[in-house]
């Protein structure tokens, strides 16, 4: 992050990664579509198996339900972490990515969920923040109770920790 900015008021931020990790956006985009109504409280891991079916899988692989359990969350899209509103959270820079063009005409000429809207950076050459989206947001007029954060979470300034003063 870049220093660091406050949450809005009415906000919460969901982040599919811990700090300092990478993400994958797409992922994250295409959960969200999938379960838009579960994404506003939260997306909790889902493994999408009954008890039996985890038991036979452990058995397959001679592992124990909660290593096979543990082995899906790592692989699995949900939320890792969370700030809410008026919470100090780092200001991540934000930049364009290479499949920023194909996701944005992805949903725009085929929305999944009419309830998600996303925002990208577009600009090639300057980086952005978290703390713009907050400003974009305010503008917009818009009230959003989540902001899914699909992307990294990685340091590239070297030091990013608060003045407590």
């Amino acid at each position: 992050g870049d220093g660091w900015t406050r949450v809005p008021q009415g906000v919460r931020v969901d982040f599919y990664t811990e700090d300092k990790n990478f993400t994958k956006g797409a992922s994250v985009l295409s959960e969200v579509n999938k379960r838009p109504k579960d994404a506003l409280n939260g997306l909790e891991f889902e493994p999408g198996l009954t008890n039996d079916d985890l038991d036979m899988l452990a058995k397959t692989r001679n592992k124990s339900p909660d290593a096979i359990l543990e082995e899906m969350k790592s692989f699995a899209v949900y939320r890792k972490d969370r700030v809410s509103e008026g919470d100090l959270v780092k200001d991540y820079a934000l930049y364009h990515h290479e499949s920023t063009d194909s996701l944005l005409k992805e949903h725009q000429s085929h929305p999944v969920s009419e309830d998600v809207d996303i925002a990208f950076v577009i600009d090639k050459k300057h980086k952005k923040h978290l703390s713009d989206i907050f400003k974009a947001i305010k503008l917009s007029g818009t009230e959003y109770k989540v902001i899914h954060f699909g992307a990294c979470r990685v340091e590239r300034n070297g030091s990013a920790v608060p003045n407590l003063e």
